[in-house]
Order: C-alpha cells, then sequence, then structure tokens
C-alpha cells in the first residue's frame, strides 16, 4: 500500500481549478519563506568544557543583533552562538531579559556591524484555523519549513495563554518562529508532548512584545561567557508511543486531553443541531484526533469539507490526522476498514 502521508500539512486538491489555486498559494508560501528565512538562524549553547549541550531555533526582532529563543535552549549554558542563512557565526554577547514561565529569552548577537533582517511581530489576535508556517531547525536539520494552522488557543495552568498548531514541533524547533501568511510572527514554537497524541504548542506574541518592553538589566558576558539560570523552561518532551514522564507536563497533556473529551458529546450536538455550524466541525475533529478517534476525525472533516470546500483549516486537519495515524500505527494495521493512504471522497491528498 503506497503511503501517501507525511509530516507537511500542504494540502493538494485534486480539481483542475483548486490545483490552480494551490499552485498560486504555493508560491506565494515560497516567496515568503525565502522572505523569512534570513532573519531565522540556528542557536547552540555549550558547556564550560566547550561541548555543545543544546541546540534551537531563534530570530531577530531588531537590526542591531537581538533574537528571541526559548529560555531552556540557553538554560544553564557557559555560552552560545548562532549560526545564520549565510553560514555566518556569529557569538551571544548579552542577555536583554528573561522569562521563565513563558520559556522565552531575548539575547543579542554581536553581529559585527553586520545588517541583519528583523521580523515582525503581530499585535493581531489569533483565531483557530489560522494558517501558519514554523521555520527553525528540527532534529539539525537548518532551515526546515512546515505548514499548519492554529488548532487552539488554550489558557493552561502555570503556562497562561498559548497556541496549540498542528505544525510539528520536534527537537530544534524550540524558539522557531511561527509566522501568518503575511510573514509576521504570531507565536514562538515551545513545546511538543507526545503521549499517544501529537500536541504542538507555541508561546503567543504578546508575551514577546511584553518581553522586550521590559526595563531589564542587561547582563554582560564576561570574556565571552554567559551563564542563563535554569529555570523551569522544559526541553521538547517527545518519544513515539512514549510517555509524558515531566510532572508538570504530563498535568498539562492530561487536563487538554480531558477537556477535549468532555468537549466531544458538546461538539457533536451542536453539529446535530446545525449541520454547518464551521466552528464545530473544526473543534470535533481536533477533539476526535487528539483522543484518538482518527476514524471519527477522517469522517467529520470529509463531511465539513462537502459543506466548505475552500475552508483550507478542514483539508490541513485531515492531513494531520493522517499523519497521527502513520505516525503511531506503523506498520498500518491491515485489518482497518478504512484508509488513508488514498486520495479521499472529498479531493484531498496529503503531500510527503
Amino acid at each position: 500500500m503506497q503511503s501517501l502521508i507525511g509530516r507537511s500539512t500542504i494540502v493538494l486538491l485534486l480539481s483542475a481549478g483548486a490545483l490552480l489555486n494551490q499552485a498560486r498559494g504555493q508560491s506565494d508560501i515560497t516567496k515568503l519563506v525565502s522572505h523569512v528565512r534570513s532573519s531565522v538562524v540556528t542557536v547552540i549553547a555549550f558547556n564550560a568544557d566547550g561541548k555543545q549541550v543544546a541546540q534551537g531555533t531563534g530570530f531577530f526582532i531588531s537590526s542591531n543583533g537581538t533574537l528571541i529563543t526559548n529560555h531552556h535552549v540557553l538554560a544553564g549554558s557557559h555560552r552560545a552562538s548562532i549560526k545564520t542563512k549565510q553560514g555566518k557565526i556569529y557569538a551571544i554577547a548579552e542577555t536583554i531579559a528573561e522569562d521563565i514561565d513563558s520559556d522565552l529569552v531575548a539575547v543579542r548577537a554581536d553581529v559585527q556591524g553586520h545588517a541583519v533582517q528583523p521580523l515582525r511581530i503581530s499585535s493581531a489576535p489569533v483565531a483557530s484555523g489560522q494558517r501558519v508556517l514554523v521555520i527553525g531547525s528540527p532534529l539539525g536539520l537548518e532551515e526546515t519549513v512546515s505548514e499548519g494552522i492554529v488548532s487552539a488557543v488554550r489558557q493552561v495552568k502555570g503556562m497562561g495563554r498559548i497556541i496549540q498548531i498542528t505544525a510539528p514541533v520536534s527537537p530544534g524547533s524550540s524558539g522557531s518562529p511561527v509566522i501568518n501568511t503575511r510573514g509576521d510572527v504570531i507565536g514562538v514554537a515551545t513545546l511538543n508532548l507526545t503521549g499517544g497524541q501529537n500536541l504542538n504548542f507555541a508561546i503567543p506574541s504578546e508575551r514577546v512584545v511584553a518581553l522586550v518592553s521590559r526595563n531589564s538589566t542587561v547582563s554582560r558576558a564576561r570574556n565571552g561567557s554567559r551563564t542563563i539560570r535554569r529555570g523551569r523552561g522544559k526541553a521538547v518532551v517527545a518519544k513515539r508511543k512514549g510517555e509524558v514522564d515531566d510532572p508538570k507536563l504530563k498535568k498539562i497533556l492530561t487536563e487538554i486531553l480531558e477537556e477535549e473529551r468532555k468537549s466531544i458529546p458538546v461538539l457533536e450536538d451542536r453539529i446535530a443541531k446545525n449541520p454547518k455550524d464551521i466552528e464545530a466541525y473544526v473543534n470535533l475533529g481536533r477533539a476526535y484526533s487528539n483522543t484518538q478517534h482518527y476514524k471519527k476525525a477522517v469522517d467529520i472533516y470529509e463531511r465539513a469539507i462537502v459543506i466548505a470546500p475552500d475552508n483550507e483549516s478542514f483539508r490541513a486537519g485531515l492531513c494531520d490526522v493522517y499523519s497521527q495515524v502513520e505516525q503511531f500505527f506503523r506498520p498500518f494495521p491491515s485489518q482497518r476498514r478504512w484508509s488513508p493512504f488514498r486520495p479521499s471522497a472529498s479531493g484531498t491528498a496529503c503531500k510527503r
């Protein structure tokens, strides 16, 4: 059986008109990524012995070399440097501000007078179904782009408001900019939780704005070294079919999944009363997927695409379900009666 599933959530529509629109949209995305990539850097942290201890992603927010990354990427490090798209390596010279609870840190790289291109920080509200891109260095693969949607904006105890996205957040993606289709940063990729699910989260851009707006004391480097104190920020917790072992993160995962389970009958009732309730379809598809009811998730997205064929969030959600099935059920059980490995009745296929 040939798999059409992949981590990318780019959707290919099989009708001629839809293919044309897709090509135009993909051309716009290609131009956008080309423009944004030069603002994104790989962040490398070292201990006192010069051994690399962590790697993540960051992005410039000012032309003087100030950049944002996750606090946990640099926590406990003795020194750190960045690598740009052009292959240039610059030392991180000072810490501008830290927010341990938000897992954010603003630092300045010594760019030696070279011009850098900052990204714009969005102040617009984030909405479910919004299309997003994540550009980073997952698993050490620099300048990797993943595409998805905002699946939910949640209020999580101990973390505040947080954005759940379908675009993958893998080790090395921490600190990646989550951008909208205008190229503005709407969040910072920070966390992936897996435990039979694959939940990806970003810190909203409003907390980046709050961080850099503080009158923080600048901690200047001594002999090129700087230790950022350890905090509660956690690195990615992700093992295929594994369990989340950090108590705080496990609690967050449990709360989210319980919330999703409770929402299912409510959303099913909403759709029964109003079969054209677009928001209910989006939320129900996500809830089914997150609670591993994959067959139901596929069915609900298929129904939704028939009702709203131009709604990208349904097709992206459907491809996200396919990705989940491939990741957690390899090889795919042959006895299953349904198969997401073929173009679906809605005319959707997912690009590997």
